[in-house]
């Protein structure tokens, strides 16, 4: 029976612990040991745990963030396999048996599948299953740029060979947040993983608070420190990444000077959608001036739809108008940056008509504004302003 250990760090979630625990004895496919770490927990975490009795290990250790008590786990677990589950998060009952099938079958170092949210209902207390969240277009570009451009490959619907787990070193205790994520680009940057198209686990919805003891922060602000993570890790990346990694798919055949510029454009997204603008348009610049007389290839133009998609969307495009200026320059210089900058710009129509769906008029028109100023267009903004009710090619976009 291949054993499969699964490692669950916790801080101050009794109740949600206690849910995930029973989820995981009801898995499919027996699992070899469950080990609970406790992240200093001041509640009553530990006698929760401990009504489990010798079914779930339980470790202490004093408050010192959710990547230490990571490493923990991982210097004690036995499998061969290793499926780290959140504190809140439920696994589905086939979880571990669809997981572990999709690995053995292809021989990948990890497997990964979907998942869908869901939040209780305050009357019954009975879960409300909805939408998936962010999932990207797989097989538009490798696992590793795909999620370069944006994190999908949540822990809780990840088994890992521990081997893998080795070779890459111990998750990172310098960030607070995203360490899942740094951790799931390391292991697809080197070694292989295979999609399971089905559902492995219910994530979460809620108010609770996030992060360790040192760095708690309310539910409303997860978004702005995923952010402020993403871009200590992405600017070490755009620092020790070579070039070359960053070359997207479909390109393989071109001349030298088409795959460095389409190598250009794929780095430049990757940074922009992390908000680290000044190093996407200075890769812009370099791209907009490589392989002259050669046209932007399919993936390229792929790459350049998708600078605008990213989950935590664009708004910084309307407040911080150096970046509309800057891309409005590109165009202008020459006929290449003009095509790059009109292809970046035509998410923007389904921006504004998300925008104009949740209500927030300004933004919409804000969205519209910068189509006409980038793809320099002249006339009435009421010509696109129509177009938002219409349907858009970006509608599933994100």
């Amino acid at each position: 029976m291949p054993e499969i250990s699964v490692i669950i760090p916790t801080y101050n979630r009794a109740d949600f612990l206690v849910e995930v625990l029973r989820a995981l004895e009801k898995q499919t496919h027996p699992l070899h040991e469950i080990i609970v770490v406790d992240d200093g927990s001041t509640d009553d975490t530990r006698g929760r745990v401990m009504g489990f009795g010798g079914r779930v290990r339980y470790l202490h250790q004093e408050n010192a963030g959710k990547s230490a008590a990571l490493n923990a786990g991982l210097a004690r677990c036995g499998g061969r396999y290793v499926w780290i589950c959140d504190d809140d998060d439920l696994p589905v009952p086939e979880a571990a048996e669809r997981l572990l099938a999709g690995l053995e079958a292809s021989g990948a170092c990890f497997s990964f599948g979907r998942y869908r949210r869901f939040r209780r209902d305050g009357g019954t207390g009975e879960p409300e299953v909805f939408d998936g969240g962010y999932w990207p277009e797989l097989g538009a570009n490798s696992l590793f740029l795909t999620l370069l451009e944006d994190f999908f490959l949540f822990q809780n619907a990840m088994l890992v060979r521990k081997e893998a787990y080795d070779a890459v070193g111990p998750f990172r205790t310098d960030l607070v947040r995203s360490q899942d994520y740094e951790m799931a680009i390391r292991l697809a940057r080197r070694f292989q993983g295979v999609h399971v198209p089905e559902i492995v686990f219910l994530q979460r919805v809620h108010e609770g608070p996030r992060g360790p003891g040192q760095d708690r922060f309310s539910a409303d602000r997860q978004v702005e420190r995923w952010v402020l993570y993403d871009k200590v890790i992405f600017l070490e990346l755009y620092e020790t990444l070579a070039l070359e990694e960053f070359t997207p798919d479909g390109v393989a055949q071109e001349p030298e000077p088409v795959r460095r510029r389409a190598a250009l454009l794929q780095r430049a997204c990757v940074v922009a959608r992390k908000k680290l603008w000044t190093l996407a348009l200075d890769d812009l610049d370099l791209a907009a001036r490589a392989a002259h007389g050669y046209p932007l290839t399919p993936a390229e133009a792929g790459v350049c739809r998708r600078f605008l998609l990213s989950k935590y969307g664009c708004d910084e495009l309307l407040v911080q108008s150096e970046i509309a200026g800057r891309l409005r320059a590109l165009a202008d210089e020459s006929a290449q940056g003009a095509a790059i900058v009109a292809t970046m710009a035509e998410p923007l129509l389904w921006r504004s008509r998300q925008a104009a769906a949740a209500g927030d008029v300004q933004a919409s028109i804000g969205f519209l504004g910068l189509i006409f100023r980038l793809r320099g267009y002249r006339g009435s903004s009421e010509i696109l302003w129509s177009a938002v009710q219409r349907r858009s090619p970006w509608n599933a976009a994100a």
